[in-house]
């Protein structure tokens, strides 16, 4: 049981790489260069990689996982599951990380956000977060990222993770807070890794398509998510 835990936590922790890397949510406005735009369009620039070396090794053992085994095993889960089972499970993890929504707006000192945070959590207890019936005027499913950058906290460079993925460093530190702090990983029963796992396959054909079309757009992955990354706000 220990074994198969620790393998499907490493399943688990790859979607978080695209936490804030991929898909950052954020009820401020800022750039975000779009993936297709960005490689057509942006020029070559000259970016420090001091860990280009070993980033490189870790981004092909990461692409093969993603391709061989993540992939295959998430388009079975779309294949057999409904619909809205999937919107569902979708909502309900969520619905669990509410508590990180809520502090990432109070630490940049959003209280309206913080306020819609609340009150949404409120009403979606009643539903165990199944269904998203509260709607917000706008997005606050802030995260540590989101905090990180508003603060001003400078970037670092590039470190690409076994697992986890690509990122600079300043997104690296607030994804694995964020991954301390979510709910799911503070349980400790036998649903531990059934529930990381299903959280995992809920976000992960949207990543992957991101992920496809980035590979899909150039010679170089590692090169052009480098700089994808590194020009992100």
């Amino acid at each position: 049981m220990k074994k198969n835990s620790i393998t499907f936590l490493a399943l688990f922790v790859i979607l978080l790489n695209i936490g804030c890397a991929q898909k950052k949510s954020t009820g401020v406005s800022y750039a975000q260069p779009d993936l297709e735009e960005f490689f057509e369009e942006k020029a070559p620039q000259k970016i420090s990689d001091p860990f280009e070396k070993f980033n490189r090794i870790v981004f092909v053992f990461n692409d093969g996982l993603y391709e061989y085994v993540i992939n295959p095993v998430s388009q079975a889960y779309e294949l057999v599951l409904h619909s809205k089972i999937k919107t569902g499970m979708r909502n309900f993890f969520n619905y669990l990380k509410s508590p990180i929504y809520l502090a990432s707006n109070m630490l940049i000192g959003d209280s309206e956000g913080a306020a819609f945070v609340l009150g949404r959590t409120l009403a979606h207890t009643f539903v165990f977060g199944l269904f998203d019936f509260a709607k917000i005027p706008r997005n606050v499913n802030k995260n540590f990222c989101d905090v990180f950058r508003i603060w001003g906290i400078p970037k670092g460079p590039l470190i690409v993770l076994p697992l986890l993925g690509p990122f600079h460093t300043r997104d690296a530190i607030g994804t694995l807070l964020g991954s301390y702090a979510n709910p799911v990983n503070q349980v400790n029963t036998e649903w531990t890794v059934p529930l990381k796992f299903s959280e995992t396959l809920s976000e992960w054909p949207e990543t992957y398509s991101d992920y496809t079309s980035m590979k899909d757009s150039t010679l170089d992955p590692y090169t052009a998510t480098r700089s994808w990354i590194m020009n992100r706000e």
